[in-house]
């Protein structure tokens, strides 16, 4: 353990030495030689002890240097700066940071006022604070805007405290810290606010904020004018109590009785509340009492969880949408009218259609009957032949016959050409009969050129009868049409007989009627009757498929109109085009369909 030798301890052992010299002894040399042995050793001790003591204090003299060091380098580069200020608001200290801040060098700082770095106006609250620091010894925070060297502007946050110096001076220990961005956000989070204040109170909707309560605790414009009281009288209140819901007279309402369990408003609250899920435009329907009358109000309602420092509490938005219902209503029974309207009107219209069909069909074979009665003579005379053959061929063979060794060989082949012309015959009756019979359209799959081919044959007498040289060009492999088959015979014949009529004032060698099929640009199937007569003027072109517009003298002007109505019946086109030489071409379009189409 050590001892420590101080001023006292010296002075005794000093006291000692001195009696020890001053008093008689029988043999002095030898006393005082004991003691003066005893004193140097003990004073040998002490000096050890001192030494010691000196190392030590050498030690910790070296660590609180080094302490000193590296606290000074903490106050130096803490991020917040620090400074001292006397009491006339002078610099005494400050560390490397509030050096930064205000950018200046420290050994330029000290001794100047702060005062000069504040900004003009906030100098009063400056010194207002650094007043109440010093006077009533209290921590003081202010934020102010300072001027640092070199221009610019910082908020800057300072907390100080009073202290005392070493020689008893009043001074001010203060922190400062640059709150700009802090200050920056915090102003655009007020106009924020604001913003969103003045949103809340102009919303065009019901708005007010509920606490877990369910009580108001604020209610903007348009709520206040719904409940038509003052808004001081709403705060405080349970929800239902707001709109006059009629289960809430008396203080029964918002949840306090059994018929509240299904309120709208408490439900999406408590919904959101339990959550912390939003609702959006929920429809529901509250009893309230308003203009001294119980109505049915139409809401939708939406809730917003809104955390606050005061607690949690829910933003309600609730528009009346009463008048929309009933408008909504009003369309739907409006809908439901105009589709009953429309369906009647598909029904007759359908009607129509079918009896517009019909009356096309019976025009349609009325002009069959019409173009046949004008074939009559040329099917007449290709009818002739095979009934002549007929004739003679049976005649014939009545004669091997009658011969007492009749030939069976001459007779077979007699039998056998009355066949053929007995089929030649039905096959002509046969397209006869159904150019002419009166039947409901029939369509099916078929082969354009096989519809030329056909038509070809019943024309083929009156062409010879009209010294008309027919040239076919017929494309093939052409994709099949669906079509009726007889109805697009008819329309070849009403355009190849006038092909006939046009070219009648033709010299014999002249007359060339060609028709041509072919596909497209779009794909359709394209038939193209054309002939070397004189053709029609711009006019006549204009109005050649009006109903009655006719070129020929003994023409009724119904073939083309009709002609035209089957193929849109069709679903395609048929119109006419002048030749770059002399003639008209009238050109048919079909489109090519599948049979489940």
């Amino acid at each position: 353990m050590k001892t420590d030798i101080g001023s006292k301890d010296f002075a005794d052992v000093r006291k000692r030495a001195e009696e020890c010299l001053q008093s008689p002894s029988d043999k002095p040399d030898t006393v005082c030689t004991e003691e003066a042995n005893s004193l140097i050793h003990e004073l040998r001790v002490h000096q050890v002890e001192l030494e010691t003591q000196n190392e030590e204090l050498r030690r910790v003299q070296i660590e609180l240097e080094a302490s000193r060091s590296r606290y000074t380098d903490l106050y130096d580069f803490a991020p917040v700066g620090y400074l001292t200020l006397d009491k006339q608001g002078l610099l005494v200290d400050l560390n490397l940071t509030a050096c930064k801040l205000l950018g200046i060098e420290r050994v330029h700082l000290i001794g100047k006022p702060f005062l000069h770095f504040v900004f003009q106006p906030d100098r009063s609250e400056f010194l207002s604070c650094l007043n109440v620091i010093f006077d009533n010894r209290e921590r003081q925070t202010v934020e102010i805007r300072l001027f640092p060297n070199g221009g610019g502007q910082f908020y800057a946050r300072l907390e100080g405290i009073y202290a005392e110096g070493e020689n008893g001076a009043c001074l001010c220990r203060a922190s400062m810290s640059d709150v700009t961005l802090h200050r920056e956000a915090q102003d655009e989070a007020n106009v924020q606010r604001e913003m969103l204040s003045r949103v809340f109170e102009s919303a065009p909707y019901i708005m007010m904020l509920v606490n877990k309560d369910g009580r108001v605790t604020r209610i903007n414009r348009k709520g206040v004018a719904f409940a038509d009281r003052p808004r001081e009288e709403l705060l405080g209140l349970l929800g239902g109590e707001v709109f006059g819901c009629l289960n809430s007279f008396h203080g029964l309402g918002c949840g306090k009785n059994a018929e509240c369990s299904g309120c709208p408003i408490r439900m999406r609250v408590t919904h959101t509340f339990e959550t912390g899920q939003s609702v959006y435009d929920a429809e529901g329907r509250m009893s309230v009492r308003k203009d001294s009358r119980n109505i049915a109000a139409e809401m939708a309602i939406s809730t917003v969880l809104v955390k606050d420092k005061d607690g949690d509490q829910v933003l309600v938005t609730i528009a009346d949408i009463t008048e929309r219902k009933v408008m909504e209503e009003e369309l739907r029974k409006s809908r439901d009218e105009l589709e009953l309207r429309v369906r009647e009107r598909t029904v007759e219209l359908v009607n129509a259609n079918e009896e517009l069909e019909r009356r096309r069909d019976e025009l349609a074979h009325v002009d069959r009957v019409a173009t046949m009665g004008e074939l009559a003579s040329s099917l007449a005379h290709e009818l002739a032949q095979p009934l002549t053959g007929i004739m003679s061929n049976a005649q014939a063979a009545m004669r091997f016959l009658a011969t007492k060794t009749p030939d069976l060989e001459e007779v077979g082949a007699a039998l056998h050409d009355i066949v053929n012309d007995n089929r030649r015959a039905g096959a002509i009756i046969h397209n006869l009969r159904s150019m002419l019979q009166k039947r409901d359209s029939e369509r099916s799959v078929i082969e354009i050129n096989m519809v030329v081919q056909e038509t070809l044959k019943l024309v083929a007498t009156a062409s010879t009868k009209n010294r008309v040289s027919i040239k076919t060009d017929l494309a093939p492999g052409l994709p099949r049409v669906v079509g009726d088959p007889i109805q697009l015979q008819q329309v070849l014949i009403n355009l190849i007989l006038n092909g006939f009529h046009a070219m009648a004032s033709c010299e014999p060698g002249c007359r060339k009627l060609t028709i041509r099929t072919s596909r497209d640009d779009t794909g359709a199937v394209r038939v193209d009757v054309c002939d070397t007569g004189p053709g029609v003027d711009e006019e006549g072109l204009g109005r050649i498929f009006e109903r009655f517009f006719t070129t020929k003298p003994e023409g009724m002007g119904m073939g083309l109109p009709i002609s035209r109505s089957i193929v849109a019946a069709h679903g395609g086109r048929l119109w006419a085009v002048r030749n770059a030489g002399c003639g008209m071409t009238f050109c048919v379009s079909l489109p090519v369909r599948d049979m489940t189409e």
